[in-house]
């Protein structure tokens, strides 16, 4: 899967580490050099250096290849309109990271659908959601998550004068 990532600061190298260890074919677009050689040093991604809400620059890149577009930069304008440009010369899904919450709202997420962007993701709000997860399951030692999130199997610590210690079932 060919897979292009707008941004290579912390969460675009991460994403990019991920997908490129399962074998996707990954882009790496940044306006920073020093990102943009780490990365290409210590990942296997191809990097193009710029600003990928440009048109030339995107011209250059296959979009209608492209499976998913991330666009991860911490300018949440950029993002919107990378993603909306690269969805208007190919690219089959877009995804773009935002940091307003009220772009989260139904109403926006429908007007950001419109303008090309499938998917948006704010990540104070995932790591947000996450602590909560924490903070609900303080006793809970493991936690695996199925089908969406629908099943969650755990795994707690029992004390050693709990009812429930040495029962089978």
């Amino acid at each position: 899967m060919k897979i292009v990532i707008a941004g290579a600061g912390g969460i675009g190298f991460h994403l990019a580490k991920l997908l490129s260890s399962a074998q996707h074919d990954i882009i790496i677009i940044d306006s920073d050099r020093d990102v943009l050689e780490y990365a290409q040093s210590h990942l296997d991604v191809q990097t193009i250096y710029g600003d990928a809400s440009n048109i030339t620059l995107l011209n250059q890149i296959n979009l209608e290849a492209v499976s998913i577009f991330l666009a991860v930069t911490t300018r949440e304008n950029d993002n919107l309109m990378a993603c909306s440009i690269a969805k208007k010369m190919g690219a089959k899904q877009t995804i773009a990271r935002i940091n307003n919450i009220a772009n989260l709202e139904k109403r926006a997420k429908g007007i950001f659908r419109e303008l090309g962007v499938d998917k948006i993701i704010s990540p104070s709000l995932l790591a947000a959601q996450e602590i909560m997860r924490l903070l609900e399951f303080s006793q809970v030692t493991d936690s695996f998550d199925f089908e969406n999130g629908r099943v969650s199997l755990i795994g707690l610590k029992i004390e050693d004068d709990s009812f429930y210690n040495g029962q089978d079932d």
